[in-house]
């Protein structure tokens, strides 16, 4: 028997239960016949005794109020759980900052460069009634995330919007991220953020409204395109598994809030667990149950719902913002096969650690969907509605779209005269449109055309993983040579709501040999952008 299914073991192999300690402090341990560790394992914790002088009995139980409530050993949870959970051995009660109106954001980054970048962005951009500091935690991340990171957090500042960078020197994974993100935070709510989400104005109003509106309510999270039960407008896709809910054509995740915000009744439905892509948790239940359990679920996939049960464990209750909406572009990291093998292997550790029984409980009341599919509802009848509206009047919505061209060439040639020319001809008929072009181009560009009214309006320089972050502020991407189509079909990806075409001016399979790598880049160019 391991010493972790032995709890007498558990407490003799601690390094904080001194016997010698215990046993002379308490003349009745020999009485007792029993050894030191079984007496404070049966006896001595019921009595208010500490096992050492680094661990405080009562004052484990007072904080952490679901072991209390389980009626467990203080050091044997400690020993078991509580050390991989971040809790205290001698935890002292919550204080609340005072006059403290900042939220805080944690964001774990491990590379996925375009989606970190219009994430934050999005958390500068984003209009609230709150001040955020987003703490960024560098998790190793490749040279490239990591420079782009380091600029970020020093230029994306706003009154509103501050910037911490934390780095840790190799990958740790994505719960000790985490981990080091809350142990960073003092403010009263703090939120986990997912760096391939794009949250939207107010978001933070909407999460702390649902938290405000019931003193229970300790974990909070919004409604979303891909978040499991907390999906709008489809619960589930045709195979049958959670759906990701693209957005229709021309609708921004802006768009989308503001369209939940309109129609929501604000019946801030209750849930057993809520989605860790976005998740807000007041700091007096963090300092209540502990951070992520780092040690069950060091890269993540269950640690967010272990963090649940014990929330619920210490007397709180979980909600969904149903008058709020973050988008989720979904993970990367990972391919599915091995995301659906880590789901497995979460849900295996949570029925090792709480039971099988207990767990498939709370997964059922989950199931339980009526709640959620009046939420559902009127989204899905808004969208509709507004499908209806689109479509009477489309000239008016092709003639408002913001438009940028994509053209990683130099200037000069026929072709990009053509694509300048005729932005700028845009431009003068009042729509809003720019061409991308590279950095490094820049100075020739304005060297070509810089006699055109407002030239350096004209052109938007991105370098290589930047286009995306470029891009997000228009509606519509246009590829214009074949050598584009690639960066625009990477961009539509990472920000699904963009509307992708291309500007085709010739034939260029024809200008390479046929068969040739660049012949078949040409070639397939023509049907990479989805109709």
């Amino acid at each position: 028997m391991s010493s972790q299914n032995d709890p007498i073991q558990t407490i003799a192999n601690s390094a904080l239960f001194d016997a010698d300690t215990y046993a002379a402090a308490h003349p009745d341990v020999a009485l007792s016949g029993l050894s030191p560790a079984e007496h404070y394992l049966r006896l001595g914790a019921r009595l208010g005794r500490n096992p050492g002088p680094d661990f405080d009995s009562v004052a484990y139980l007072k904080v952490y109020k679901d072991v209390a409530a389980r009626e467990e050993n203080p050091l044997w949870h400690y020993e078991t759980h509580g050390r991989g959970e971040g809790r205290s051995p001698k935890p002292e009660p919550f204080a609340p900052p005072q006059g403290q109106t900042r939220v805080d954001i944690v964001v774990p980054v491990y590379n996925a460069l375009d989606d970190v970048q219009a994430c934050l962005k999005s958390l500068a951009d984003a209009r609230n009634g709150y001040p955020l500091r987003a703490l960024v935690i560098n998790d190793g991340s490749d040279t490239a995330t990591t420079q782009w990171l380091r600029e970020a957090c020093a230029a994306l500042g706003t009154p509103m919007a501050t910037f911490d960078l934390i780095e840790h020197p190799e990958n740790r994974g994505y719960t000790k991220a985490v981990n080091t993100g809350l142990k960073a935070s003092n403010a009263p709510y703090v939120v986990t953020l997912n760096s391939d989400t794009i949250v939207t104005d107010y978001w933070l109003d909407g999460l702390i409204r649902c938290m405000r509106s019931d003193p229970q309510i300790g974990v909070v999270g919004p409604l979303s395109n891909a978040a499991s039960w907390q999906n709008v407008p489809d619960l589930f896709g045709e195979d049958g598994k959670f759906a990701i809910n693209a957005l229709p054509g021309g609708v921004t995740p802006n768009d989308m809030a503001d369209l939940v915000r309109r129609v929501s009744k604000k019946s801030y439905p209750r849930s057993p667990f809520v989605n860790g892509f976005c998740f807000m948790i007041r700091q007096d239940v963090l300092a209540a149950v502990g951070y992520m359990d780092e040690i069950a679920f060091p890269i993540g996939y269950g640690e967010e719902n272990d963090f649940c049960v014990r929330v619920q464990d210490a007397g709180f209750s979980l909600a969904f913002a149903d008058d709020t909406y973050v988008f989720h572009a979904k993970s990367k990291s990972f391919g599915s096969a091995n995301k659906e093998k880590l789901s497995k292997a979460g849900g295996q550790a949570i029925r090792d650690k709480h039971g099988a029984d207990k767990f498939s409980t709370l997964v059922k009341q989950v199931a339980q969907t009526d709640q959620m599919d009046e939420v559902r509802a009127p989204i899905k009848a808004a969208l509709n509605r507004r499908n209806l509206s689109a479509a009477a009047g489309a000239v008016d919505w092709v003639t408002t779209q913001r438009v940028l061209f994509v053209l990683p060439v130099r200037g000069g040639g026929g072709g990009a005269h053509s694509v300048v020319q005729e932005v700028a001809a845009m431009r003068a008929l009042g729509v809003v449109a720019k061409v991308a072009i590279r950095a490094a181009d820049l100075d020739d560009f304005m060297r070509l055309y810089g006699d055109i009214e407002n030239a350096h309006e004209l052109f938007a320089p991105f370098t290589d993983g930047t286009l995306a972050y470029v891009a997000k502020e228009y509606d519509v991407l246009v590829a214009t040579i074949f050598t584009s189509v690639r960066l625009v079909a990477r961009v539509v990806e990472q920000l699904p709501w963009i509307l992708p075409a291309y500007y085709a001016q010739d034939y260029e399979p024809m200008f390479f040999p046929e068969g040739d790598a660049l012949w078949r880049e040409a070639y397939d160019s023509y049907t990479a952008i989805p109709d």
